[in-house]
């Protein structure tokens, strides 16, 4: 069996999200995860290699891939408004995401964003994995000292 065809899976990859936007069932649940990738960028008449912020993002529940979307710039109100354009979220109830500050900022993260620009309250579902990775300060816990 040979190599299969970069154009039949941009297709079929195309054909499967407009059918996904197209059904009646709305999105209650949204999960969004950030990467900086090196992606080739044609400039003029010459290829350029940039770093782009890549967004994927999942619906819940069943953990569908919806879509991915990249933004114009890092901050936080780029992000919620790319992925706002990107998804129908009129029956959004939660909202997912890492525990990175640009996503959970109090008052400027993606999240915060989002609420604002939907004119309602999200239910904020925040993976701890990343806070493994801070140090911890053992004073903070006195019976561990024992």
């Amino acid at each position: 069996m040979g190599p299969v065809d970069r154009n039949k899976i941009r297709r079929e990859r195309k054909s499967l999200r407009s059918a996904y936007k197209n059904t009646s069932c709305r999105i209650s649940g949204l999960y969004f995860d950030g990467r900086k990738d090196q992606t080739l960028k044609l400039v003029g008449d010459r290829q350029t290699v940039i770093f782009e912020e890549h967004i994927s993002i999942l619906s819940e529940p069943g953990s569908r891939y919806v879509d991915h979307t990249t933004n114009s710039s890092g901050s936080a109100k780029s992000i919620a408004e790319s992925i706002l354009d990107t998804v129908d979220c009129t029956n959004l109830v939660c909202i997912s995401s890492n525990s990175t500050n640009v996503n959970t900022g109090l008052n400027n993260g993606v999240i915060r964003q989002m609420e604002i620009e939907l004119g309602c309250p999200l239910h904020w579902s925040i993976c701890l994995l990343y806070l493994n990775e801070l140090p911890c300060d053992i004073s903070l816990f006195p019976w561990m000292m024992q």
